[in-house]
């Protein structure tokens, strides 16, 4: 019902894919920071598809006329988004497999349950603590500071994450064959604990 959220989702998980291309082929350094982009970027894409779960997370009184539990409710706002990441990226991620980089499909695999599910943990987010908007002196000015990691704690976590496992050496423990795979299983156990914090956080709302 909003063709322009598929059209920008799209345009970010390309730039992605350009980003995530050029990780590949560079070390160290650059290389971080450009899987740091294409995380970030594919986070944005993934924000795009969530904005009916921001829109339920900021009104609880928009999902009273279904029966089911409100978390169940959340979790399936990861489903859509999910399939369109994946079947999206997949068919981005074709011309790279046929170039150099044969792991492109499985970075697309691990890489959009994350994103999604950092984007689900943002928009169901709890208030700050009011420890943190009214603290003593000692941290009077890092209050603001830590409201906003506070908001932007599913965003970090994921983008943080992806930059780690998706950019960084090969474990000295395993063979390279299998070291796409383990990564694989890391980014979706992530994904996993950060659906379950989300389920957690819609548990203390309340629906009228």
């Amino acid at each position: 019902m909003a063709p322009r959220r598929a059209g920008l989702m799209l345009l970010l998980l390309a730039l992605a894919g350009a980003a995530a291309a050029a990780s590949a082929d560079t070390r160290g350094g650059t290389a971080h920071l450009a899987a740091a982009v294409a995380a970030l970027l594919g986070y944005c894409a993934a924000s795009t598809l969530l904005e009916p779960a921001r829109l339920d997370a900021d009104d609880v009184r928009r999902t009273a006329w279904s029966p089911r539990p409100y978390e169940r409710i959340a979790l399936a706002h990861a489903l859509v988004p999910n399939l369109a990441l994946v079947a999206t990226g997949g068919l981005l991620a074709v011309p790279l497999a046929l170039a150099d980089l044969r792991s492109a499909p499985l970075i697309v695999l691990a890489a959009a349950p994350v994103l999604v599910a950092a984007g689900l943990l943002s928009a169901y987010r709890s208030p700050v603590p009011a420890w943190v908007l009214y603290s003593g002196p000692l941290l009077a000015d890092t209050g603001p500071i830590i409201a906003m990691l506070w908001y932007a704690v599913g965003p970090l976590i994921g983008v943080t994450a992806l930059t780690l496992l998706l950019s960084g050496p090969l474990p000295a423990n395993l063979p390279p064959a299998a070291d796409p795979w383990a990564r694989l299983a890391t980014c979706w156990l992530l994904a996993a604990l950060m659906l379950r914090w989300t389920v957690g956080r819609t548990r203390k709302r309340v629906r009228p």
